[in-house]
């Protein structure tokens, strides 16, 4: 949904946003998977494996986290704050079971698979604070 003008300021509907400022933050996650990834495949497949693996997930929970708490219309306050909560849910279990998966089945390194989910949560911080590059430059 584009931003309207009022009243001569830009204004960008917060639903829009929000998802959004979700799709920014785990596409910062997916990035730092990838970098985590390419710095431990010099110690080992499996620990690059096991440090892109986290935040990955974590990115994947953002965009479900997203999907879930920004619909495509405007919820009633209940609807949102349920849609939040049922957001919130589903990351943390993708995230658990990839967790469960990962040190397991899977047998991966512990070491850089938390690491990974470690970088993953301060990726996902940084993102989210950093202000939207699109914002309108005339206001500053």
């Amino acid at each position: 949904m584009p931003p309207f003008t009022q009243t001569g300021s830009t204004v960008i509907p917060p639903l829009a946003a929000g998802r959004r400022l979700a799709r920014r933050c785990a596409l910062a996650q997916f990035g730092a998977g990838a970098a985590m990834a390419l710095m431990f495949l010099a110690i080992a497949p499996t620990a690059a494996i096991a440090a892109g693996l986290g935040p990955i997930a974590l990115g994947l929970g953002t965009l479900v986290l997203g999907w879930r708490a920004f619909p495509g219309r405007a919820p009633g306050a209940s609807e949102a704050l349920g849609g939040l909560v049922a957001g919130l849910l589903m990351k943390i279990l993708l995230v658990g079971s990839v967790l469960l998966l990962g040190l397991g089945l899977w047998r991966l390194p512990p070491l850089p698979l938390l690491l990974g989910v470690f970088v993953g949560l301060v990726t996902f911080a940084v993102a989210a604070a950093i202000p939207a590059s699109s914002a309108d430059p005339k206001s500053r």
